[in-house]
């Protein structure tokens, strides 16, 4: 299943769950760049899935927000 990917919200920091989904927010001053990398197992060398954040609708000032919906809490990132 392919996770359906939205803009999130810009608080609260980290990775928030809730029953539709999970948004993550990273705040970074620098960064021009970010990507979150999703692994199926611990011991993966490389990730399952990786989804781009996009500036122009993932960023507000600093903060960096998706939204992954069908996200379930236990995913490793």
């Amino acid at each position: 299943m392919r996770p359906e990917i939205l803009p999130g919200q810009s608080h609260p920091l980290g990775a928030t769950v809730n029953r539709d989904g999970v948004n993550f927010c990273v705040y970074s001053q620098h960064c021009t760049r970010l990507e979150l990398l999703l692994f199926d197992g611990v011991n993966d060398p490389r990730p399952a899935r990786v989804l781009a954040f996009d500036p122009a609708i993932n960023k507000t000032f600093y903060y960096w927000h998706m939204f992954v919906r069908g996200m379930q809490a236990g995913q490793l990132y």
